[in-house]
């Protein structure tokens, strides 16, 4: 079976040494690692950064066919720092390279209102598809004991909370919450999950 994943390509950004990824990317690139066929649906700045991304994701064994390589934007970057206590925190830079694939996806499927991408510890983005405007918000500082159902948490609160109040910002901030509470238990429905939605979203 073909897969085409479709979303950001990112570079993490540590000073002089740089990793890249993206959750589309690597869930591709695992993919074809393990002998499947690829595409990634995405695209990249005319620049340092794009270059290399296009060449490593080509050594990856991924196909490239719906890659963009976009004049005036830089490729997605997100700068990683250390603060006194090692603790990183991350900065996931905005209107770059990436972001043109949603507006590809937004044209193609013009019902479509908003693309919401979890990113674990990098937080969240969300695309306005009417209005072409990309809000990211950070994860929420939290000690993991088991990351599954945070995806789904996320998800869940997001839409509830944007039904409700129409604001994306505080959706994304509410969502992250909640995701940092399950994120923080074994299960992916701790018992107590109702009683803290309560205690943190506004009635």
């Amino acid at each position: 079976m073909n897969l085409l994943s479709f979303g950001e390509i990112i570079w993490d950004s540590y000073g002089d040494s740089y990793t890249i990824g993206g959750a589309p990317l690597n869930l591709a690139a695992h993919y074809a690692i393990q002998g499947g066929d690829a595409w990634l649906a995405s695209a990249v700045g005319n620049d340092v950064l794009g270059t290399r991304a296009t060449e490593h994701i080509k050594a990856l064994g991924l196909k490239t066919d719906y890659v963009s390589v976009l004049d005036g934007l830089q490729t997605g970057e997100c700068v990683v720092t250390l603060d006194e206590k090692s603790v990183p925190k991350y900065n996931i830079l905005e209107n770059v390279a990436c972001a043109d694939a949603y507006d590809l996806i937004a044209q193609n499927y013009p019902k479509i209102k908003l693309i919401l991408i979890t990113q674990g510890e990098m937080g969240s983005t969300c695309y306005d598809c009417q209005n072409k405007k990309i809000y990211t918000c950070k994860a929420e500082p939290v000690t993991a004991v088991s990351t599954v159902g945070a995806g789904d948490s996320y998800g869940a609160t997001f839409l509830t909370q944007y039904l409700k109040a129409n604001d994306i910002m505080l959706s994304m901030a509410l969502a992250s919450k909640v995701s940092a509470f399950v994120v923080s238990h074994q299960e992916a429905i701790p018992n107590d999950t109702k009683e803290f939605i309560k205690s943190v979203v506004p009635t």
